[in-house]
């Protein structure tokens, strides 16, 4: 095993499958080469939350916090030598900081960079506390094992005639890191690289799997993304919590080969509208840049669970067969396709290719992800169409006249933003759904199933109760049977 040690192999999970073909050829990446204007567009996310799992990755961590205990004691930065809980969680935080920076050279957009706000409040329920992580980062920059660029924000005055405590953020970056060639040789001596840092670094299942947002918002045109807010223990948390733990160890006792998953974490969202009752939002997300849902279909249906070859069944027009259920409106999908409308022209393509049902679908997307109806195209809408048909989107399907034509097949889209539901409250029925299916696939058929919002990956062997019990978790979620599309490699 590259000369990991053996006798470290009953501390590899047999569920853990980092991707074992890195993006970028680790022997093109040379940190002393990179380029100097800064961090990558892209940086990596530090997560802080992997381990090392052979002797020789703990020896790295040791021999470097040595080598910051040495600096801090020169230094005088610290008194008092680390020891106990205080000794175990610095070299959690040190081992978790090294995986994050092992990983960032196999991907081409990062450029070896990673990315951690420093602010403290980000720390809080964290598997790594904010004053180690900030003792860390300062004395490996300040012995050259590390480059760091700090983090930044430029506001703006609203108005003139506002007051003067009155500002936007218009432009914020966190804090960035890479590694140096001189952490780079430290690991390679211990035999690790980027390139097999996954045999060594195992990420962690998630400590706290419940995540709560703020509703985002709109200043000036630009949009305001939610920000993340405590989670308070409450009966109905630690239910939740729980079914997602339990969720995450039965998943890690399988082996998703061709896919990465280290366990769910459950987002909801708009936890400060007035009417949040962990009702809102609620999906589930594989945590890390790596994760099976961040691969291409074509990718995931190549992959395997246990040598077994796997289905993926996808719910055909899930949010509009929710908010018509909900609505109490008849709805079929599996009669005709919600997404084609004849009525708008055709656009002539060299390749033949019809865009209207994609432009269809887009449309759908962008207004029932939204709290009304938009007036202009998203931008990346715009951008996918130029890709597609190097034609101007609005000029060839005018947004009001997509609108109209979906409001004559669909009469039912005409009310949305005037109704007493929002997007997130048809995530959560798709959520709940879901979830519903994968404890019952668990609990009683001892069945592993991966969701990727509004679809599900299980075993070949598993196809028929997985779509009995998908059909009947979402028909009671919202009043209609789904209609489901069955995709295997196979075709």
């Amino acid at each position: 095993m590259d000369g990991i040690s053996h006798s470290t192999n009953q501390h590899l999970s047999p569920t853990y499958s980092w991707p074992t073909h890195p993006r970028l050829p680790v022997d093109t990446f040379d940190p002393t080469t990179a380029s100097d204007e800064g961090p990558s567009d892209r940086p990596l996310y530090a997560s802080l939350d992997a381990k090392p799992i052979t002797d020789e990755a703990r020896a790295l961590v040791i021999g470097i916090r040595k080598g910051v205990e040495f600096h801090e004691a020169k230094t005088g930065s610290r008194k008092n030598r680390r020891c106990g809980h205080k000794l175990q969680g610095f070299d959690f935080a040190l081992g978790a900081f090294l995986a994050d920076l092992m990983r960032a050279p196999n991907h081409e957009a990062a450029a070896g960079w990673v990315f951690r706000s420093m602010k403290a409040e980000t720390f809080t329920d964290g598997p790594v506390s904010h004053r180690t992580f900030v003792r860390i980062v300062n004395a490996l920059s300040e012995v050259g094992l590390v480059t760091k660029t700090p983090g930044y924000q430029r506001w703006a005055r609203l108005s003139a005639q506002e007051a003067d405590n009155t500002h936007l953020v218009i432009e914020a970056k966190a804090a960035c890191f890479r590694a140096s060639r001189r952490l780079f040789e430290a690991a390679k001596a211990k035999g690790i690289t980027p390139e097999n840092f996954h045999l060594h670094f195992m990420q962690s299942l998630p400590k706290q799997p419940i995540v709560l947002k703020s509703a985002s918002r709109q200043e000036r045109g630009n949009k305001i993304v939610g920000k993340s807010m405590r989670v308070m223990r409450t009966p109905e948390v630690e239910r939740l919590k729980a079914d997602v733990k339990r969720l995450n160890t039965f998943l890690d006792g399988f082996n998703l080969d061709g896919g990465t998953h280290r366990g769910y974490r459950r987002t909801f969202n708009l936890g400060d509208h007035p009417d949040f009752k962990w009702n809102k939002g609620g999906r589930l997300y594989s945590q890390g840049e790596d994760s099976y849902q961040r691969l291409k279909k074509n990718r995931r249906l190549l992959m395997t669970i246990d040598s077994d070859a796997v289905v993926e069944l996808d719910i055909t027009a899930s949010f509009l067969t929710i908010i018509h259920g909900l609505l109490q409106q008849p709805f079929d999908a599996s009669t005709g396709d919600p997404y084609l409308v004849d009525d708008l022209r055709l656009l002539d393509l060299n390749n033949g290719e019809d865009l209207r049902r994609w432009v269809v679908k887009s449309w759908v997307v962008a207004t029932l992800g939204h709290d009304k109806h938009h007036v202009r195209w998203p931008r990346e809408v715009i951008a996918g169409f130029i890709e597609r048909s190097n034609h101007v989107l609005s000029k060839v399907y005018p947004i009001t006249t997509v609108r109209e034509a979906m409001e004559r097949k669909h009469p039912i889209l005409k009310a949305w933003g005037n109704l007493n539901l929002s997007w997130a409250d048809l995530m959560f029925v798709e959520s709940q759904a879901m979830i519903d299916t994968m404890m019952e696939l668990m609990d009683q058929h001892q069945a592993p199933s991966y969701s990727v919002h509004d679809s599900l990956i299980v075993r070949q062997r598993d196809l028929e109760i997985a779509e009995a019990c998908l059909t009947r978790n979402y028909e009671a979620a919202c009043g209609i049977k789904p209609a489901l599309k069955i995709s295997s490699s196979d075709g």
